[in-house]
């Protein structure tokens, strides 16, 4: 049960007097007669930022964070560069910033003085500015502290320059890939168009190759047709008693355009047999 859990912890925060408890509850434990839920709503969210509190501090990952700062605030303690002509006193914290501290001298003429500290610098620029000064100076002392400065300053100008080179890489490759895009835009364009013109001309070829069919059919029609009336009108001279000549000659005639041969001057029109004109039997 969660609440026995809590009340036995806050048992033995009592028990081993810790600090941050005994500020809390110095005399004695609220839960030691009472539920969570019996107590008074301030004291429930007293116990609860209590236990965040000493969560937070036995937490493995928390301790490991702290740990792994307290290393590196042991292994790169502040860098005194240099003083300047005034007595000051510039240190870097060693690491790759151009965040530059600033120790003013004390008033030896006062017992109460103590050391004032400032950020002298921040920005690369603004180291480069006080180097500027320094080495313009007629003191050795100011000229020492710019080379200092230079020495300082110089892994992080390696850093700005491999920055920028790094930048100017990427802006490169960007535009590599912005036109190797734009190549390929233009070569998918391109091939829609080709497409395009091949699908037309082969709709256009298809076009002509169903006219092309459309005639032939016709024309096979037209001449099945003809081949039919042939032999109908072969076999009807037959049984007319028309030699075969005759009703060649007579079909031929028939087929002959009206404007040419009307039908009132047709050779078979009245003779015994057949009637070419109109397919009947005399």
């Amino acid at each position: 049960d969660w609440e026995e859990n809590l009340a036995h912890l806050c048992t033995q925060w009592q028990l081993y007097e810790d600090e941050t408890w005994l500020d809390a509850y110095p005399e004695s434990n609220p839960l030691e007669k009472s539920t969570f839920f019996d107590i008074e709503p301030v004291d429930r969210v007293k116990i609860l930022a209590l236990l965040v509190e000493w969560k937070l501090n036995e937490h493995p990952l928390v301790r490991q964070c702290v740990e792994e700062m307290r290393e590196v605030g042991e292994e790169d303690p502040p860098v005194l560069l240099g003083h300047d002509s005034s007595g000051r006193s510039f240190y870097h914290d060693g690491g790759l910033n151009a965040r530059l501290y600033r120790e003013d001298r004390m008033d030896w003429r006062r017992k109460d003085s103590k050391p004032k500290w400032s950020t002298h610098c921040i920005t690369v620029e603004e180291v480069q500015e006080l180097v500027s000064k320094t080495s313009r100076s007629r003191h050795r002392t100011d000229k020492n502290l710019a080379e200092a400065l230079n020495k300082a300053i110089e892994p992080l100008l390696e850093k700005g320059r491999a920055a920028e080179q790094a930048e100017v890489r990427r802006k490169e490759r960007d535009a590599a890939h912005e036109k190797t895009v734009a190549n390929r835009a233009k070569m998918a364009q391109k091939w829609m168009l080709t497409m395009g013109d091949e699908r037309r001309a082969s709709s256009r070829i298809e076009k002509v190759q169903k006219e092309k069919d459309e005639k032939d059919r016709e024309e096979k029609e037209r001449k099945e047709k003809e081949e039919a009336e042939r032999r109908r009108r072969t076999e009807q001279g037959k049984r007319g008693g028309q030699s075969e000549e005759q009703v060649k000659d007579d079909t031929i005639k028939y087929y002959l355009p009206d404007r040419l041969l009307p039908y009132s001057t047709c050779p078979t029109k009245g003779r015994a047999g057949v009637d070419l004109k109109h397919g009947v039997v005399g």
